[in-house]
């Protein structure tokens, strides 16, 4: 399961550990008038990520 922080006004950071190579991995996720998300795992993790970002959103409602 992945950690969500909000570093700043509509900035989240998105974090994982990796318990197959002992580190944390961290995406962004810029919530703005043109939402970006700069995903920094493996295409395989992408799912996870994606559902993370939309549980930001429902966070907010």
């Amino acid at each position: 399961m992945a950690q969500i922080n909000q570093i700043a006004e509509g900035l989240y950071r998105i974090s994982s550990f990796s318990p197959t190579v002992g580190i944390s991995f961290n995406q962004f996720f810029l919530d703005d008038e043109h939402p970006t998300l700069i995903h920094t795992r493996t295409y395989p993790l992408y799912e996870g990520v994606r559902q993370t970002v939309s549980d930001i959103f429902e966070f907010k409602r």
